[in-house]
């Protein structure tokens, strides 16, 4: 979770929209023309300036970029405060394909730039967990709650960890229908390793892995301290 402070370091320039000039013509905006999003690329620039972004990330769930559009279709189309940032702030671009054509979001500082240009003066806890979530798959991390993206490549110190996907099984006449997470783990030095957790009846259990001497957990039910991640996270601990 990101706090930001506006106005004292990230912006230069914070305006309420009451305080505009012009208003002008209201003109109705959304935050996607066309919501069949089939892939998105992440692009992470150290500083607003920069030409080339320093980290980049292509997702091709299409059924996770789609949940993405729909949680960030819940936010206004328009903030209550004109903001401009200073040109040596964090942004992280989003350039999500839609049907034939492109759609491009921004992040300033961990705050979404609305189709109105304007930004929220108070963070939601939607906007929040939007941004953890983007945060999450730029920088995994020990103990940070990660959402399923299937397909991506997510590189931790030591390893790295790839969610296949989901198989199910139909249930027999004498057992319950049982449903399995499927992740790769690559260490180096080490084989390939295939992880399956299961669920069914009863919640799925922890998986552990070695990296090096060091035992790893992989968690899709539930945090240690009782935060849920089934059916949408996982997270890896110590």
């Amino acid at each position: 979770m990101h706090s930001v402070l506006l106005g004292v370091v990230a912006a230069t320039i914070i305006l309420p929209l009451n305080a505009q000039a012009d208003q002008g013509t209201h003109v109705t905006r959304t935050w996607f023309a066309d919501t069949n999003c089939t892939s998105l690329v992440i692009n992470q620039y150290n500083e607003a300036r920069d030409k080339r972004a320093a980290r980049t990330l292509t997702i091709t769930d299409g059924q996770f970029v789609r949940s993405l559009v729909s949680r960030i279709e819940q936010l206004p189309t328009e903030g209550d405060k004109l903001i401009s940032f200073a040109p040596t702030v964090r942004r992280v671009e989003l350039v999500f394909t839609c049907g034939e054509g492109a759609r491009t979001l921004e992040l300033y500082q961990h705050r979404i730039k609305t189709p109105a240009t304007s930004f929220f003066s108070q963070s939601s806890e939607l906007e929040t967990r939007l941004d953890d979530d983007i945060e999450a798959l730029l920088a995994p991390a020990l103990g940070t709650i990660i959402p399923k993206v299937k397909g991506l490549e997510l590189r931790f110190d030591g390893f790295s960890v790839t969610f296949t996907g989901v198989s199910s099984s139909p249930p027999a006449p004498v057992t319950v229908s049982t449903c399995s997470d499927e992740f790769l783990i690559d260490t180096e030095g080490k084989p390939q390793q295939r992880l399956r957790i299961t669920s069914g009846q009863r919640p799925p259990a922890p998986q552990t892995f070695m990296v090096g001497a060091s035992t790893r957990t992989l968690l899709t039910y539930e945090t240690k301290s009782k935060h849920r991640l089934h059916p949408h996270a996982f997270q890896i601990t110590k």
